[in-house]
């Protein structure tokens, strides 16, 4: 009770700072433009083939939507500083996310001052958006001082959400999330800083910054969030950072690092950052990471921290705490690489140097930082693990401007550190740290923190004594129990593939199975290795193992471990089914994506359901997509806690998507877990394809989420020759392709992937691809690009979403769009039946938000022949399928499908002249808005 009144004073006293000091909004009711307002818009220069930007009235005709003298492809100069402090209603440029900016905002060194954005809404700044998942934009050589920004979701100085290039820029002021929701990100520069496809990375560097940031729930001195990749390097922050709820992050440069792309070279130097929990000089939280993409960072040590930091923290050094000496020394800032021939200047100051960006007015570079220690600072990395009786010691350094009486070590058995009674006199060390010696003796976890007593009170760190620092007394037993159990179908039918996590220390790799009813168990060893994103950071090992011969149809009893003190609780599965069975049936599913045990019910719902309609079913089929993140470990902790006994129940085909690279690039979590066949096609994730033969049909699974896109055509096209080669040498009647993105989806550009597959597909007359990615469902027969009958052509599946993340279906997609279903936001699930005579799917739709027991039949249809096989019946003619043909009129495409391969040196402006295109027409049958984005390799359509 008492730990809550805490939490609750602190949120209090926080929350009414922040209410006294900036205004609060109502209830939104203002539009996105300003009524009966003409403002004068920018002057375009012809000539340079620019919009000069030079009073205050050009801002505001920018503000809010797009008009037509101000293009969202534009390129813009700022020809001299603007004063924006007559302004009062000013909204966000780009302020809708559909809508970013996709062109270049150049300052020219000039500054925009007294800007103020009061906007009730998300994507809030002097930019809402800029760029998006496929368009770069950028913004440079600008300077925003005394800028006072309030929004209520990725809020920041230059732009709430950033896909672009942020660089040379200068941001002063105060920038406000006026909002308690745990979605609710702020920065100095960007709310957020993301990455898109391809090559599209939001970046932010060379950068300075002296602002005072406030933001629920993400706040960082740069920004708020890198979520899903992005780049901050070589940046410098002053001011303050708060977060005002309690299960918020602050961060110096950033609150928190989500799959980040790197994060390097930067320093901040705050006077002050408050938080509750994950408070931090750097990265508030790390969201499940390793840190191993965060280096090269330095804070200054002054900075008063009230808040706790981390829980839990990497045992790796991702920045460095440095003295006022230091922070104040030009060679720290050439020790990370800045460059002060052409970008930045040393400014000389009476309590130490700085660095500031060269180019702009005095008016900017006066700014000076100021290095005075105020308050008692503890600093000191916090100790996770100790070794059962070994001397653990803990080391503290003690700032403050009065005179330290006692320093002390508190300690003891109960989270709560309230309770503590036993402490011990930390002693100074000649290295100016203070050191004790932490007990040991117990088998357990063991909580300490540090008092710091000086004439001023007390100080502790963790700065709220209530949270102390959690230490596991490791007495060197080995937990060894098997977890993560997952089933895969084997390449020959009959087999399965079996695989499961144990911790690092056992090797041992053993299955004893037996029918059930039998008394004679059956053992068989497999192998094991180390699974890890990051050497040393929550390491597993992977156990693997394959069942051969299995009798068909048989119910199995199995247990796996180590064959001796670690074995799993006893489990059940049916065997496949007889190779010579009229038909078999699997559940096709996709992209579950999600990220806690409460978003996984969704998957395990609908699996429920489809059980319910499938009672035989062979195999389940995901498409891809199983996690938000890839890397997190606490991701498919939470999936395997809701679905592990479905995986370790039922044989499954599982595949990759984009999200399993999301911070794991080599697929390592997920090759960790599933046990696919994999192939020989000659790439460095060959362990996560493979080919099965399963009934009377091939199952082919390929990986198309490939990086760099400069790689894409020649990794794909080893998968596809390998793929072609599976099917050539099987002698089944159905080929069938699994990928994660496929061809013919609408929402993601389908152009990514279908210029390297679609003439590859043909060619191998596969009769259905199934894919995800979309989280639409969407079925279209086609043939050279071209809609066709069922059976003329490979039919094409995206098979909607069992998460809880949806898309819309757009109409570029109807040239070759069947039957689609995405009117209502719900859960999808297709069972699909192979027989010799036909390949019937069922797609099936949760009807009722608030109950899973009401679906609706969504589509249904038959493939009727095989396209590589010339014998078969219609179906209907004795085969026992019925068709029912989902009403659809998309319309079929009028030209014949065509592509040029993009070699080095070319521009979109000269293939088009070469086939009687502009570059604009091109760019828009082949989604490409920003012209510059095409690459050695790449297919163009050009017919």
């Amino acid at each position: 009770m008492q730990v809550k009144k805490v939490i609750s004073a602190v949120l209090t006293s926080l929350m009414l700072f922040s209410l006294s000091s900036f205004p609060v909004f109502a209830a939104d009711t203002s539009a996105d433009s300003k009524p009966g307002i003409a403002f004068e818009a920018p002057l375009y220069n012809a000539v340079k083939n620019v919009y000069e930007v030079s009073k205050p009235e050009h801002i505001m005709y920018m503000s809010g939507d797009w008009k037509d003298g101000a293009p969202r492809d534009g390129h813009y100069v700022l020809t001299t500083d603007i004063d924006m402090s007559a302004f009062e209603d000013f909204i966000p440029i780009a302020s809708e996310k559909e809508a970013g900016f996709i062109g270049t905002f150049d300052g020219q060194f000039h500054m925009i001052k007294n800007l103020k954005v009061h906007y009730p809404k998300k994507y809030v700044g002097l930019f809402g958006y800029i760029g998006n998942e496929n368009q770069p934009a950028y913004i440079k050589n600008l300077a925003l001082i005394n800028c006072d920004i309030i929004g209520q979701q990725n809020v920041g100085g230059l732009t709430g959400v950033n896909y672009g290039t942020i660089t040379n820029c200068v941001v002063t002021g105060k920038i406000v999330v006026d909002n308690l929701s745990n979605s609710h990100t702020g920065g100095a520069v960007a709310g957020k800083v993301k990455e898109g496809e391809g090559p599209v990375m939001g970046r932010v560097e060379n950068c300075f910054i002296n602002a005072d940031i406030i933001a629920p729930y993400d706040v960082g001195g740069i920004a708020g969030i890198q979520d899903g990749g992005g780049y901050i390097g070589k940046c410098f922050a002053l001011g303050t950072v708060t977060s005002n709820a309690s299960n918020g992050m602050a961060g110096g440069i950033v609150g928190s690092f989500n799959a980040g792309d790197r994060l390097e070279n930067c320093v901040a130097a705050q006077s002050v950052i408050t938080g509750v929990r994950d408070t931090d000089r750097i990265v508030g939280q790390l969201n499940d990471e390793s840190g191993i993409n965060i280096n090269n960072n330095y804070a200054w040590e002054g900075t008063q921290m009230i808040g706790n930091g981390p829980v839990e923290r990497p045992n790796r050094v991702y920045f460095e705490p440095a003295s006022t000496e230091k922070i104040c020394s030009k060679e720290t800032y050439l020790d990370l690489g800045w460059d002060f021939s052409n970008v930045w200047d040393w400014k000389t100051t009476a309590t130490g140097g700085y660095p500031m960006l060269k180019g702009f007015s005095s008016e900017v570079t006066s700014i000076a930082a100021n290095y005075v220690v105020k308050s008692t600072n503890i600093i000191s990395s916090p100790m996770n693990t100790a070794k059962l009786h070994e001397k653990t010691m803990i080391a503290a350094k003690v700032l403050s401007p009065e005179t330290v009486n006692s320093v002390s070590l508190y300690y003891g058995y109960d989270p709560d550190g309230t309770k503590f009674t036993d402490h011990v006199k930390m002693n100074l060390a000649t290295d100016g740290r203070y050191t004790a010696q932490l007990p040991t003796d117990k088998a357990e976890y063991v909580y300490y923190y540090i008092k710091a007593e000086t004439a001023a009170g007390t100080v502790t760190y963790p700065y709220y004594s209530e949270f102390p620092v959690s230490v596991y007394v490791d007495d060197g037993r080995i937990l060894g129990e098997p977890s993560q159990i997952t089933m895969t179908v084997g390449s020959e039918q009959g087999s399965l593939r079996f695989s499961w996590l144990t911790v690092p220390e056992i090797d041992a790799t053993v299955i004893k199975y037996k029918i059930k009813g039998s008394s004679e168990w059956t053992s068989k060893e497999g192998k094991s290795f180390l699974t890890a994103v990051t050497k040393g950071w929550k390491e597993k090992n992977t156990h693997q193992v394959t069942l051969e011969d299995l009798k068909p149809d048989a119910i199995y009893v199995y247990s796996v471990g180590d064959g001796k003190t670690f074995m799993s609780p006893e489990k059940e599965f049916k065997a496949p089914s007889d190779k010579a069975a009229d038909a078999f049936s699997f559940l096709f599913v996709s992209d579950p994506q999600s990220v806690s045990t409460e978003d996984y019910e969704s998957f395990q719902k609908s699996m429920d359901f489809a059980l319910t309609k499938l009672e035989k079913m062979e195999f389940f089929l995901t498409a891809g997509d199983i996690t938000q993140d890839g890397y997190k470990s606490s991701e498919w902790d939470a999936c395997f806690e809701v679905m592990g006994d479905y995986f370790s129940k039922y044989p499954s085909i599982t595949i990759p998507g984009n999200h399993e690279m999301k911070g794991d690039w080599n697929f390592i979590n997920f090759a960790g877990r599933f046990n696919l066949p994999g192939g020989d096609a000659g790439t460095s994730f060959d362990n996560t394809i493979g080919a099965m033969e399963y009934g009377d049909a091939c199952f082919v699974i390929i990986n198309t989420e490939v990086t760099p896109p400069a790689e894409k055509p020649e990794i794909l096209q080893k998968q596809l020759d390998w793929a072609k080669a599976c099917f050539e040498q099987s002698n089944k009647k159905w080929r069938i392709m699994v990928a994660h993105a496929g061809p013919y989806t609408s929402n993601h550009d389908p152009m990514e992937v279908r210029p390297y597959l679609i003439d590859a597909i043909d060619d191998m007359k596969v009769d259905l691809f199934l894919n995800g990615h979309d989280h639409i469902y969407i079925r279209g027969t086609v043939k050279n690009d071209q809609k066709v009958p069922l059976g003329e052509g490979t039919t094409y599946i995206t098979g909607g979403t069992v998460g809880n993340k949806y898309y819309d279906y757009l109409d570029r997609s109807k040239y070759f769009t069947d039957s689609y279903h995405d009117d209502e936001d719900q859960q999808t699930v297709n069972l699909v039946t192979v027989s010799k005579d036909g390949i019937k799917v069922t797609s099936m739709q949760k009807a009722d938000p608030e109950n899973w027991e009401t679906w609706k039949l969504a589509d249904e249809f038959v493939i009727p022949k095989s396209l590589s096989s010339s014998g078969y019946k219609e179906a209907g003619e004795g085969t026992g399928l019925s068709i029912i043909q989902a009403p659809a009129d998309a319309g079929t495409l009028s030209m014949s499908s065509a592509y040029y391969t993009v070699v080095p040196g070319d521009v979109l402006w000269k293939i088009a002249l070469k086939y009687n295109w502009t570059w604009k027409e091109l760019a828009e049958i082949n989604h490409l808005l920003t012209p510059d984005l095409i690459y050695p390799g790449q297919k163009i359509r050009i017919q």
